[in-house]
């Protein structure tokens, strides 16, 4: 394991913790399209965090990547999209119902968000051929509908 992932773990457990610590000041009742907005957030936040220190970690290398256009998605991006697509039309439905977080829940809504995107964070979706590959620190690839 690379010492950045150590790093990553680290702060997921941190953050895990936080939400704990910060749950009674957070609201008690949720309704479920928010619960997937709050946990796409969490995840894309993650992911964002992540390819800004890859950016980042880049350029203190000055070194440029080859970045080519490929028909192909981050999945760790297309599940916290879906996640708020999902969310907002459960919202805008008022389908769903509501959930009771309290301490526990929030840390669990966290750490698995977290754990999500940590999990999935070097994975990409390709439509042409579609399939999954694995794309480690996937900064060198830039996003396209067109072949080029």
């Amino acid at each position: 394991m690379r010492r950045i992932e150590v790093v990553e773990l680290t702060l997921i457990a941190a953050a895990t913790v936080a939400a704990a610590w910060l749950a009674p000041r957070l609201p008690a009742r949720l309704p479920i399209g928010m619960l997937a907005l709050v946990a796409a957030a969490v995840q894309l936040t993650q992911g964002l965090l992540r390819d800004a220190w890859l950016l980042w970690r880049s350029r203190q290398a000055a070194r440029t990547p080859s970045a080519t256009g490929q028909r192909c998605l981050c999945v760790e991006s297309g599940l916290g999209v879906i996640a708020i697509v999902l969310g907002v039309a459960l919202l805008l439905s008022g389908a769903g119902g509501t959930v009771t977080l309290q301490r526990m829940g929030w840390a669990v809504v966290v750490v698995t968000s977290l754990a999500t995107g940590f999990a999935l964070k070097d994975w990409v979706f390709e439509w042409n051929p579609w399939r999954l590959r694995r794309e480690k620190d996937h900064a060198n690839i830039i996003f396209s509908w067109r072949k080029k």
